[in-house]
Formats: structure tokens, sequence, C-alpha cells
């Protein structure tokens, strides 16, 4: 008896479960996700591509020590070869060097200009 109730227990709770497939509609729709890369094949007849997502609403700043960041978010990568298509998921932390930035880099080059010191 107790062994058919914790079977039909385990089957309602596996059907009620929310399935946490996503689409590349939902990618490219929604806000919260951002495309930070995409490739195509350059290969002739060969039908490849993909590109790189970041669910802005998990981007967490981790750590932070001048001027370096250590970035911890969420990246969805949507894959096609020829008919098969690919969507994973997966936690990355990443490391951001905001000295080396294209803003640190204009803004550093239009402070040398505004000083005489750049050529």
């Amino acid at each position: 008896m107790l062994h058919r109730f914790l079977i039909t227990l385990g089957l309602m709770l596996a059907f009620t479960i929310p399935a946490q497939a996503i689409t590349i509609e939902e990618l490219t729709s929604q806000p919260q996700f951002k495309q930070v890369s995409q490739f195509v094949s350059d290969i002739p007849n060969v039908d490849e591509r993909g590109a790189t997502y970041i669910d802005v609403n998990t981007v967490k700043v981790i750590g932070f020590e001048p001027p370096i960041y250590t970035i911890k978010a969420t990246v969805y990568k949507a894959y096609q070869w020829n008919d098969e298509k690919v969507i994973t998921v997966k936690d990355m932390t990443f490391t951001y060097d905001s000295s080396n930035s294209a803003a640190s880099k204009v803004y550093g080059g239009a402070t040398a200009r505004d000083n005489g010191d750049y050529y």
C-alpha cells in the first residue's frame, strides 16, 4: 500500500514540475535575453550557425578588486548544423578588466590629447 502511494505521489510530482526548456523564439523576442555573439559558417553547402545570449536577470558581480570585476551569468548557446538544432544553457563566470575597456581607451585618449601628451 505504501509502495503504491509513493509511486502515485512520484508520478504526480513528475507531471506537475514545469519544464525548463527554452526556444529560439524566446531568446530572440524576450527583452531579458541579450545576444552577445553570433557566427555563420563560411564552408560551402554547410548550414552551420549559432548565437550566444545572456540572461540579463542573472548577471551578478561576485567580485570586485579595482579595476577587475568577476561576473556570473546564465549563458544560452543556440546552435544549428543542417537540420539539427540545439540550445544549451550554462552558468558561467567572466572576468572583466575595466581599465582595458573601449570606454577607458576613449576617455584615456581624450585626456592625453587635452594634456598635450597625445602625438
